[in-house]
């Protein structure tokens, strides 16, 4: 379970079709600076890949603003996709 402070800033940034639930949102804390991204559902679970590819550059771009989404590489790594500043 996530638990934010009483009162935090928090955004919803996905609901569920058909009802309120949210389905994911996004928190910064005012004092630190601090940006989470949650989802409420496996990021695997986007069922395709330019999808997945736009739900992710748009996290890392809100959550590192100061650093573009293009600075970024992609490597394969034994099956599992990792994400490194070039």
């Amino acid at each position: 379970m996530l638990r934010l402070p009483f009162g935090a800033d928090v955004s919803v940034i996905f609901n569920y079709l058909g009802n309120a639930k949210v389905g994911a949102l996004r928190f910064e804390d005012s004092n630190s600076g601090a940006r989470v991204v949650y989802l409420a559902f496996g990021f695997e679970g986007i069922d395709n890949a330019e999808d997945r590819a736009t739900l992710m550059r748009r996290a890392l771009s809100w959550l590192h603003p100061w650093t573009s989404v293009d600075d970024f590489t992609d490597t394969r790594v034994d099956s599992v996709w990792e994400i490194a500043p070039m």
